[in-house]
């Protein structure tokens, strides 16, 4: 079994919580999507050994049941989350509901309750609870539409609810007997309460996406869900042998040398406000470099900020040249896209170029070929 345990530290939470509201992302999906594939390839080198293949499961709480829904749809593996976000509105394209995914989740917990989920969804209840909806005007009366309800203070007053102790020890939800139909018994008012954390999310998603964000939504809406397993196809048949795909920061990728640029750029840039590079830093620098080469760029000569640092430019070209070659990304957005993510758009471009240059007779058929890499 895979445990995803999410961020650690209430300001980490809080950050990682307001990125996949306001980006749709996940920083840490990659790590975990790594770390669930050396527990399957663990588990095939086990079966070479005892004659059968341990079956391999994903769990987690909060963030980490987030991870855990990622990880499940990537792999389609059988999942158990508690009290966790759901995944389906991050931009994994995962589709909503399902059996191979149990999602158990506290009736008034506000982050369950924030996001569709990937798999069934298992409600609990607690007389607490229930009061605690009533007091902010959630009932289960067919005129209730009558009554103004207060969804921010029922969540405020349900931080409790998200616990992960819910479903431990002997007072656990699991359980308890009353748990599930106390639930089923004030279905319109949790399902009421639940639909307007999920609308204040929605909302918040949209007034904070850049146009380029909201671009992208629409284009993930139009093309629709992955079948469970798919996002995992799609690697192998995209990168071959595992073991001689490179990404973007090692020496032999196509787009190394505009990384390179672009790191030295995004380290400068580190210092000067006396922060030490991270992750997030070589991912910006994948971003930028894999925007650069989609225009392309050959090498990248500055990195600079907004000053109010919500984008990052890299340069190509003298500041006074006005033939520079100048490109941009979305600097919150940028940190969160994998390093594996920027090195298949290189290739990606790489082959729809190649394609271009093709003779005419060849040509339909490699434009299609490029039209399928952008789904």
């Amino acid at each position: 079994m895979v445990a995803h345990r999410g961020t650690e530290g209430a300001v980490n939470d809080i950050l990682t919580d307001t990125t996949m509201i306001t980006s749709r992302t996940n920083p840490q999906a990659a790590d975990a999507l790594a770390l669930t594939k050396n527990a399957l390839g663990y588990a095939k080198e086990l079966g070479k050994e005892e004659g059968r293949t341990p079956e391999v499961t994903v769990t987690g709480h909060s963030l980490g049941g987030a991870l855990a829904q990622v990880s499940a749809h990537h792999y389609d593996l059988k999942c158990e989350t508690f009290n966790s976000y759901g995944a389906v509105s991050l931009s994994y394209r995962i589709l909503e509901g399902g059996n191979s995914v149990i999602n158990h989740v506290m009736a008034s917990d506000p982050v369950s309750a924030a996001s569709p989920h990937f798999g069934q969804v298992r409600i609990y209840a607690k007389p607490d609870e229930i009061a605690t909806l009533s007091g902010a005007g959630y009932s289960n009366s067919k005129a209730n539409f009558l009554i103004p309800d207060y969804p921010l203070v029922a969540a405020g007053a349900s931080l409790g609810a998200h616990k992960l102790g819910n479903f431990l020890g002997e007072h656990s939800a699991l359980t308890d007997p009353n748990a599930r139909p106390l639930a089923e018994q004030n279905k319109r008012m949790i399902d009421e309460y639940r639909g307007d954390v999920d609308g204040l999310r929605t909302g918040t998603t949209i007034l904070t996406r850049s146009a380029r964000g909201l671009g992208q939504d629409a284009i993930d809406a139009f093309r629709g869900p992955l079948a469970p397993g798919e996002p995992a196809k799609r690697d192998a048949r995209e990168h071959g042998n595992e073991h001689t795909f490179l990404r973007i920061d090692q020496p032999g990728h196509v787009g190394n040398a505009l990384f390179q640029d672009a790191q030295r750029g995004v380290h400068a840039q580190d210092a000067r406000v006396g922060r030490t590079p991270d992750q997030h830093s070589a991912q910006l620098s994948g971003a930028l470099a894999s925007e650069m080469h989609s225009v392309g760029g050959k090498r990248i000569d500055e990195v600079v900020m907004s000053p109010d640092a919500s984008r990052t430019f890299a340069v190509q070209g003298r500041a006074d040249d006005p033939a520079q070659l100048r490109v941009n990304v979305e600097t919150i957005t940028a940190i969160n896209i994998s390093l594996e993510q920027s090195s298949q758009r290189v290739a990606e471009n790489v082959a729809c170029q190649s394609a271009a240059l093709e003779p005419q007779q060849s040509q339909p058929q490699q434009q299609q070929q490029c039209a399928r890499l952008m789904c």
